[in-house]
């Protein structure tokens, strides 16, 4: 079929963009892409859609401000329905929803402030329209399929099932890509709007779908950009959305209607595109990369991933699991170089800070500690007799390597002089409640922090074994505790109320409010060397879950999609450009590459 243009009269764009949100990052660049981008589809020379008939929905305040346009076009529309969208992706419970973000989303609560994507596939396949355009660029951190072929991809993918449907994404590779800092557009739609409005030299008279999405797919690979995605059905591909400026020797040059971006507060955001996306705008963002080896997506594993931990010293990386294995993996190459039976469910695992010995953590009948020489990989002794029940869940080295703390279900932690392998004390204190967490203060080896069942943090004497202080009492059990690196002036401990609690060491004193954004039990929590707070939590087996980063400062975050169900733990290695992540229910290491700092925007 030849490329054609819309009939104006009875065609209809909705162009819906989020750019202010109350809890997310602002995205300053999407109100510049809805003004230029009707400006490019309605020019009088040269765009194919009528203005009168261009909607632009910003900042909708709730589902219904941002579906009811919608709604109305899809019913106008007889000859070309197209809709877009820019702002911040979100995954519900369900790995297979995805919800377009509004400026009151949230994380943890997207099916009730942000708009269902469900209803705007609805909204397109219901429509009379011959042809309909979906367009999405919108800010989504998991994993990279370019193809659909995520739970989420699928259900954007579904949108392509009515004939005459043309849908086209931003996509993201499994490495981080961000804008410049000063980029009047995200980079998806940036793009779209020059080849749209300066036109192709050379080119056709009118400019198909098809052929802008591979000059579009081009373009954003050669500049080391996220690479859009395209389905459609039929011919719907050749369809025009405007003529080729570019060709028309009477038309003057496109002129961006846009200013400059000038005067825009400069701030640190933790907002880039982390891992990959199926839908990422990723092409803006404030952290500044560091070169490192490519890593894989993922380790599958032949079971539940119980535990993982990299070296300190050495570029590897362990995971232990429910079937009694731990394997080793050499990091510069992502070799396994190593796996063996450690003769029990492996809970818990620890480095040495000189990275020589690996402390091993059991879950049996009597749980046991196995000390393994990393180098020869060889058990060093006999296993520690731990005593904590039935699990071994805390494990925690200090900053001599000298001494390891044990923790698990019977409420006591255990001091062990490392090189004789004997006991030489035991914290006592948490009311006969399991002590799930245990860690030493970065500068001071006499002041160790524990996590209880009992709804507590406490923070220990390790000398005379007397607690120190108030206890931290939470609303619910503590999971983990994790001092912040260098002075050790926060602590952060991880609650079964779904929140990461945050608390001033010396003060004894909650910072409020505590970071919310997983959708159930927080496990786990760790600090990268520079600050950055990772953590980590239980799910439902069917449920999308997301490790979050956050910093701590502007309790601003950013979820990484990509497991399914519980994560069990988590890691970041030493150079602290990858983040290692365990699913329980999924059976694989996840390995997350991140950007190596903040900067200041």
């Amino acid at each position: 079929m030849p490329t054609r243009l819309p009939e104006p009269a009875s065609s209809r764009v909705v162009l819906i963009g989020t750019s202010s949100y109350k809890e997310l990052p602002n995205l300053p660049a999407v109100q510049r892409n809805l003004l230029a981008l009707n400006d490019v589809l309605t020019d009088a020379r040269t765009g194919g859609f009528a203005s009168e008939h261009c909607t632009i929905v910003e900042n909708p305040e709730n589902p219904s401000a941002a579906y009811d346009p919608l709604d109305e076009a899809a019913r106008a529309a007889t000859n070309t329905l197209l809709v877009y969208f820019a702002g911040h992706g979100l995954v519900g419970p369900e790995a297979d929803k995805l919800y377009l973000g509004l400026p009151g989303s949230t994380t943890d609560k997207p099916w009730i402030n942000a708009l269902d994507f469900d209803h705007v596939r609805m909204a397109m396949q219901n429509s009379m329209a011959s042809n309909r355009i979906l367009i999405l660029d919108c800010c989504f951190s998991g994993r990279a399929v370019g193809d659909f072929m995520t739970p989420v991809g699928s259900a954007v993918a579904a949108a392509t099932t009515v004939r005459g449907t043309v849908t086209l994404a931003s996509s993201q590779s499994g490495m981080v890509s961000l804008a410049p800092k000063a980029a009047k557009y995200t980079a998806f739609t940036g793009e779209l709007i020059r080849l749209l409005g300066s036109g192709i030299p050379d080119g056709p008279e009118m400019l198909p779908l098809d052929r802008i999405f591979g000059l579009l797919e081009h373009a954003m690979r050669e500049q080391g950009r996220p690479t859009p995605t395209m389905r459609s059905t039929d011919s719907a591909g050749n369809l025009a959305l405007t003529r080729n400026r570019a060709v028309d020797p009477t038309a003057p040059p496109w002129s961006d209607p846009v200013p400059a971006r000038t005067g825009l507060p400069r701030r640190k955001m933790l907002k880039a595109a982390i891992g990959a996306g199926v839908l990422g705008l990723g092409a803006w963002g404030t952290y500044e990369l560091t070169a490192c080896s490519t890593v894989p997506e993922s380790l599958p594993g032949p079971d539940r991933v119980e535990t993982l931990a990299f070296s300190p010293t050495e570029d590897v990386l362990v995971a232990g699991y429910n079937d009694r294995t731990l394997r080793m993996w050499e990091t510069r190459n992502w070799q396994e170089v190593a796996r063996f039976d450690t003769g029990a469910s492996v809970r818990s695992t620890a480095f040495s800070p000189d990275g020589r010995i690996l402390a091993i953590g059991s879950r049996e009948t009597v749980s046991k500690v196995l000390l393994w020489d990393v180098r020869t990989r060889q058990p060093i002794g006999a296993p520690l007799p731990a005593g904590h029940g039935e699990w071994v869940d805390g494990l925690a080295f200090d900053r001599r390597g000298t001494v390891l703390a044990t923790s698990g279900r019977d409420s006591v932690v255990h001091l062990w002089d490392v090189a004789g392998q004997r006991r030489i004390g035991s914290l006592i204190g948490h009311g006969g409640a399991a002590v799930y967490g245990v860690a030493f203060h970065p500068r001071d080896d006499n002041t160790i922090a524990t996590a209880g069942n009992d709804g507590t943090a406490r923070l220990w004497d390790a000398s005379s074994q007397r607690q120190v202080g108030d206890s931290l009492v939470h609303p619910a059990f503590v999971n983990d505790v994790a001092f912040s690196p260098g002075d050790g002036a926060l602590l952060a401990t991880a609650c079964w109320d779904a929140r990461v609690w945050l608390w001033d060491v010396s003060r004894r004193r909650p910072l409020d409010p505590p970071l919310k954004g997983h959708p159930l039990h927080v496990y786990r929590v760790a600090f990268r060397s520079d600050g950055l707070l990772a953590s980590v939590g239980y799910a439902n087996e069917s449920w999308a879950n997301r490790p979050l980063l956050w910093d701590v400062k502007t309790q601003s975050q950013e979820p990484l999609y990509g497991h399914v169900g519980t994560i069990n733990d988590l890691s970041f290695n030493r150079h602290g450009d990858v983040l290692a992540t365990a699913g329980w229910n999924d059976h694989a290491v996840r390995l997350w590459r991140l950007p190596a700092r903040f900067v200041d925007e």
